[in-house]
């Protein structure tokens, strides 16, 4: 019996303060990592003794299920942090992301700009924005906002990326693929960046070009077909 009172004490004074939900809660994020999708699925809903009102509990359990996709079961975490702390940033953010990976792309959108009204120097916030007006097909704002990614972080890795996208989808080939420079600056893509020197554009008469494809196979098809214009318009010996 002294060992039930002990268990239904512990038990009522991790309700009251919320710690020892949110210790599970992180337990969950930290351990999902190696857990597959599937056992993802597992775990449990909303635990209706939590505090309403401890918005970190379930905005950590929203995050780990989001990005072992599935935002479905995170969508009620995240819908109950931001009720219970309307004014936090990073739950309306959360939910923005959730919603955008459901297809709910207009009120993700609107997350996305209250987010950036009340963080007009994250990029973090700008991202989001433009990634859900993109989806939403609104490629004028997607390009503002990637635009002011770049001018918060000059040397930002994903903002050049997601700026060439943008004016690609949008038919601004020049733009748009002067811009796609920027992907050399990835993480991604540096183990595939030659240490040789990169063609300029200029001369080749009498040089050799290697070629060296950096895409998936569509793109390596689609553009081939342009490597033999190297010899007959640019002049060059060999084309490797």
């Amino acid at each position: 019996e002294k060992k039930k009172a002990k268990k239904r004490e512990r038990e009522g004074n991790e309700e009251g303060n919320g710690e020892g939900e949110a210790d599970r809660s992180h337990g969950a994020l930290a351990a999902l990592g190696g857990r597959s999708r599937r056992r993802a699925s597992a775990l449990p809903r909303p635990d209706r003794r939590a505090r309403p009102d401890n918005h970190a509990i379930y905005n950590n359990m929203g995050a780990a299920l989001n990005p072992a996709g599935r935002p479905d079961l995170a969508l009620p975490y995240y819908r109950r942090a931001v009720a219970a702390e309307p004014e936090s940033v990073g739950p309306r953010m959360n939910l923005a992301r959730a919603l955008r990976n459901l297809g709910q792309i207009e009120e993700s959108e609107a997350l996305a700009r209250w987010v950036v009204e009340r963080q007009p120097d994250s990029t973090e916030a700008w991202q989001l924005l433009g990634l859900v007006t993109r989806d939403a097909r609104k490629l004028n704002d997607a390009t503002r906002a990637f635009a002011k990614m770049l001018d918060l972080d000059s040397k930002h890795e994903e903002a050049g990326f997601e700026l060439a996208f943008t004016l690609l989808l949008g038919g601004d080939l020049r733009r748009g693929f002067d811009a796609y420079e920027a992907r050399w600056r990835m993480k991604r893509a540096r183990t595939l960046n030659p240490t040789t020197p990169k063609w300029d554009g200029g001369d080749l008469r009498g040089k050799t070009i290697w070629v060296r494809g950096e895409q998936g196979f569509g793109d390596a098809i689609q553009f081939i077909r342009y490597l033999r214009r190297l010899k007959t318009e640019r002049g060059a010996d060999r084309v490797v």
